[in-house]
């Protein structure tokens, strides 16, 4: 193992990284700010990001008896997860690479389950 892996320098055998799903700007956000993070349309838009999971080729190796690994009691609950991540875009980062962490909500998730809000600015009580 490369020693830039390693969780600490005498660790030979242990590496840390996060598992991250993509996000892409959300069809319904056609503004961009400063710094083109896709603007919410009003009335959230003085705060507020829109965005939508990131979607990758269909990954046809979770067909089959993979889905007994996701999400749900019954055979049709796993089925609909994995229904929801067939084109999931997921990568594996190395925690020191985060820049800074953002402020995200699933939105609306019975009808829309791929809908992000992000909080561009949380505002805090200083008293």
């Amino acid at each position: 193992m490369t020693p830039e892996l390693r969780n600490t320098v005498s660790n030979s055998r242990d590496v840390q990284f996060a598992l991250v799903r993509w996000l892409a700007p959300h069809d319904r956000a056609i503004l961009r700010d400063t710094k083109l993070r896709p603007i919410a349309p009003a009335p959230m838009d003085i705060n507020h990001a829109l965005w939508t999971y990131a979607r990758r080729p269909e990954r046809r190796d979770l067909m089959g008896s993979h889905n007994i690994f996701y999400e749900g009691v019954t055979e049709t609950e796993r089925e609909h997860s994995l229904e929801r991540e067939r084109y999931a875009y997921f990568d594996l980062i190395r925690p020191d690479a985060f820049v800074k962490f953002v402020n995200c909500t699933p939105i609306n998730t019975v009808s829309e389950t791929d809908t992000i809000l992000e909080t561009i600015t949380i505002p805090f009580n200083n008293s």
